[in-house]
C-alpha cells in the first residue's frame, strides 16, 4: 500500500481508499447510448436532463460521458411515488 493511501485510511475509520478502488468501477459504467437505451429516451434528452441538473449522475471523463448502472437504478428508485 502506498503511503498517500496509508496516510488516508488512517484518517477514515471505514473501509480504506485503495480497498475501495480495488473493486473495478469500470465493470459499472455504461455509455450515454446504453443509458438512454436503459432509460428509453434519447441521447438529447440525457444532455438536457444533465443541463437542468435532473436524471441521474454522469461522470464525465474528457469528452467521454459515462453513467454508473447502480446510479441509474438509485435515481429510478428515487422517482417511485410511495
Amino acid at each position: 500500500m502506498s503511503a498517500y493511501f496509508a496516510s488516508i485510511g488512517s484518517l477514515n475509520s471505514g473501509p480504506t481508499l485503495e480497498k475501495q478502488m480495488t473493486h473495478d468501477f469500470r465493470d459499472d459504467l455504461i455509455t450515454c447510448e446504453d443509458a438512454a437505451r436503459h432509460l428509453a429516451v434519447s441521447i438529447r434528452t440525457l444532455s438536457r436532463w444533465a443541463r437542468l441538473r435532473k436524471g441521474p449522475p454522469r461522470i464525465k471523463v474528457g469528452r467521454s460521458i459515462f453513467y454508473r448502472r447502480s446510479a441509474i437504478e438509485h435515481w429510478l428508485l428515487s422517482l417511485e411515488n410511495g
